[in-house]
């Protein structure tokens, strides 16, 4: 498992590393103006916009 989990909030990703707006801004996720980056999951952020949360989750791991 990664640092990063489908059950963290976006804000805490973003606020665990910075560079992750920017992957998140890759599969069109404007979370970092987005206000319910505070409440939301990746898991359900993915699922909103159709995208695959495992696949953005292997992304954001591998930051390091």
């Amino acid at each position: 498992m990664g640092k990063f989990h489908k059950d963290m909030t976006l804000m805490e990703i973003m606020t665990s590393d910075s560079r992750a707006v920017e992957i998140f801004e890759q599969y069109g996720l404007s979370c970092a103006e987005c206000m319910g980056a505070q409440a939301e999951t990746v898991e359900k952020a993915a699922e909103a916009h159709g995208l695959n949360v495992e696949e953005i989750l292997t992304t954001l791991n591998t930051l390091k």
